[in-house]
C-alpha cells in the first residue's frame, strides 16, 4: 500500500509539492505545532536568534515532502540537483566513506549517490512501522544500494562489507541511541555520533563529505570535500558547520541535536 501512495505522490508535477510546502508550513506556523518550538529552540541556541525560522520550516516541510515524491520514482531527483557525477566517477576509483548530515531531503543525496556509485552500502534507522519500514526499504534499494540498519546484527554485516572495501554512506549528525562523544556543534555541547571517527581511523577508505545547499537552477546543489586524514568528532562537527554557514536555512532545525547532554539540565526542549 505505501508503495502505491509513494508511486502517486512521486507523480505529481513538483510545483504542486512545493505549493504544498508552503500551505503545511503556514499551517505549522499558525498553530505553533511541535517542529515550531523545536525548530526555534534550535535557532535561538545555536544563533542567538529566530530570524531563520520561517525559512527553516518552509525547507523542513518541502525536505519531508521530498521524501515519497524520490521513493515512488528515484528518477525525480534529477529534477531536483544540480550535480557533479564526473566527480563522483572519478572518486569511485577507490572505496570511500562517505558521510553527510541531514541539510535538505537525505533521502535525495543517498539516492544521487546510489545511481552514481557502484556497491554503495548506506546505515539507517528503520521506521518503527514495519510495514513502512520494508516500502522504504524496497525504495531506497531499488536504486542499486544495499540497506543496512543500525541494529547490532546488520550493523555487522555493514561492517564486514566496510572491510571487504565497498562504498558506505552515512547520515552522521544524528544523536547517538547509545554510546557517543560529546562535542560541541556553534560552539554548543551535544552527544555526536563517533562512527565516522572510528572507521576514518582505519585508514581503507577514502573519506569523503558530501552535502547540499540551495542550486541556482534546481532545488539542489551537490557539494563535496575529500579528506586526506582520520579525523574526529570535533573535525566533523567543524565540517558540518562551515557547510550549514553556507546555507543555514536549509539544514534540518526540527531534529532535537542537543536531546542528550552531561550535565544537570539533560535537553534545551
Amino acid at each position: 500500500m505505501f508503495l502505491i501512495l509513494f508511486k502517486i505522490f512521486s507523480s505529481l508535477p513538483y510545483w504542486i509539492v512545493q505549493s504544498a510546502a508552503h500551505l503545511i508550513a503556514f499551517m505549522t506556523r499558525l498553530f505553533s505545532l511541535r517542529i515550531l518550538k523545536t525548530s526555534r529552540d534550535n535557532l535561538i541556541h545555536c544563533f542567538n536568534t529566530e530570524s531563520l525560522l520561517k525559512k527553516s520550516i518552509y525547507e523542513t516541510t518541502l525536505s519531508s515532502l521530498e521524501f515519497p515524491y524520490v521513493w515512488g520514482r528515484p528518477d525525480n531527483i534529477k529534477k531536483l540537483i544540480e550535480g557533479n557525477q564526473n566527480a563522483l566517477i572519478a572518486l569511485d576509483r577507490k572505496p570511500m566513506l562517505i558521510f553527510t548530515l541531514h541539510m535538505g531531503c537525505v533521502d535525495v543525496m543517498l539516492f544521487y549517490l546510489a545511481l552514481n556509485l557502484k556497491s554503495l552500502n548506506i546505515l539507517y534507522t528503520p521506521a518503527k512501522n514495519i510495514s513502512l519500514n520494508k516500502a522504504v526499504k524496497s525504495a531506497r534499494e531499488s536504486t542499486g544500494a544495499k540497506m543496512f540498519s543500525i541494529l547490532p546484527k546488520e550493523f555487522n554485516k555493514m561492517f564486514k562489507s566496510f572491510k571487504k572495501g565497498n562504498h558506505i554512506a552515512i547520515a552522521s549528525d544524528l544523536v547517538p541511541h547509545k554510546k557517543g562523544k560529546y562535542s560541541t556543534f556553534f560552539n554548543k555541547q551535544c552527544l555526536c555520533l563517533d562512527l565516522i571517527e572510528k572507521l576514518s581511523k582505519k585508514n581503507t577508505h577514502q573519506l569523503v563529505f558530501v552535502y547540499f545547499t540551495l542550486g541556482k537552477t534546481k532545488r539542489y546543489k551537490f557539494n563535496y570535500k575529500t579528506l586526506d586524514r582520520p579525523i574526529n568528532v570535533d573535525d566533523m562537527n567543524s565540517l558540518f558547520e562551515t557547510a550549514i554557514k553556507e546555507c543555514p536555512e536549509l539544514y534540518g532545525w526540527e531534529y532535537k541535536k542537543f536531546r542528550k547532554l552531561s550535565g544537570q539540565k539533560k535537553n534545551i526542549y
